[in-house]
């Protein structure tokens, strides 16, 4: 999350960024995120901020910090998340998704910063 919020901060969505990179939010502490679960708005801002960071990290060569087998991995776990989020923009379903199976329609759940309070 932390090359997404960097964009996220550059395009004027601080909360949701410190929100997604919290030591104690669901996301960091279970490395599970639903954007259903975020407002509209954020939901714009991290598709659109998740594009602009793959293309960035794509560009960019392990600096030393990572393995280099590592580091391709992150980026074909990076590059799904971004097809997804173009295949979601098509109007594929998630049951089109070969590498999704699990993935039920939305509950209702709300989190994230912008809801108002509880």
């Amino acid at each position: 999350m932390a090359d997404i919020s960097v964009v996220l901060v550059e395009n004027g969505h601080r909360e949701l960024a410190d929100w997604l990179t919290d030591d104690l939010s669901r996301v960091e502490l279970y490395s599970h995120l639903d954007v259903r679960w975020l407002t509209p708005r954020n939901q714009d801002a991290f598709r659109a901020a998740a594009g602009t960071a793959y293309e960035r990290v794509r560009q960019t060569t392990p600096d030393g910090r990572f393995n280099p087998v590592a580091w391709e991995s992150y980026l074909a776990l990076f590059e799904n998340l971004v097809r997804q989020i173009e295949w979601e923009a098509q109007g594929k379903v998630p049951d089109q998704w070969p590498n999704l199976t699990s993935i039920g329609a939305h509950d209702g759940e709300r989190d994230g910063p912008g809801w108002g309070p509880a």
